[in-house]
């Protein structure tokens, strides 16, 4: 959240820190792997966007156990995960908007 200059009243933040996995290129177990040690280290604020030429298998259930949300989605063959801390509204809905406006869908998380 940032701080208005006129009132100590908080606002949302416009602009969240992405930290992005390319993993079109690795072979298996490294995706996962590289993906669980950039969610471990998330912070309010922060996300992961990962890459990948197929579904990543296991992410979902290990993410969830980890406290991230995330949603997957394909688009002209690239598969995308994000995923933020579930506790962290503001950059989920950054994402929302951000999915809605860079891939024109609209994404229900």
């Amino acid at each position: 959240m940032k701080q208005t200059s006129s009132s100590a009243k908080w606002e949302p933040c416009e602009v969240a820190i992405e930290k992005t996995l390319d993993a079109r290129e690795l072979e298996a177990p490294l995706p996962l792997e590289y993906a669980i040690k950039i969610a471990r280290n998330l912070k309010h604020g922060e996300y992961l966007k990962m890459s990948h030429r197929m579904r990543p298998c296991k992410l979902d259930a290990v993410l969830e156990k980890m406290d991230i949300s995330s949603c997957y989605f394909e688009q002209n063959g690239e598969h995308l995960v994000f995923g933020w801390l579930k506790s962290d509204n503001e950059t989920k809905k950054y994402i929302q908007n951000r999915i809605n406006n860079e891939y024109g869908g609209i994404i229900a998380i």
